[in-house]
């Protein structure tokens, strides 16, 4: 168990969240909508994130949210 506890001290503070805006004339919104939400990870300190593609998908703005609660764009 603590060896998952370390694990989880290390990745919890990178875990993001991402919201992210898609202009209507995208073809990706007719299934997945012009909003949407997921999560990501900080995968380098410059800020490059890792997370599902189709969550920005066509998107023209995209935030960021950190665990503890800085919004970035």
């Amino acid at each position: 168990m603590g060896e998952y506890l370390a694990f989880l001290k290390q990745v919890v503070p990178a875990t993001v969240t991402i919201h992210a805006h898609i202009p209507a004339e995208n073809p990706s919104t007719v299934i997945l909508g012009r909003e949407r939400m997921g999560s990501g990870v900080i995968v380098r300190a410059d800020g490059f994130l890792l997370t599902v593609g189709y969550v920005i998908l066509g998107a023209n703005k995209i935030t960021v949210t950190l665990p503890d609660q800085r919004q970035f764009p």
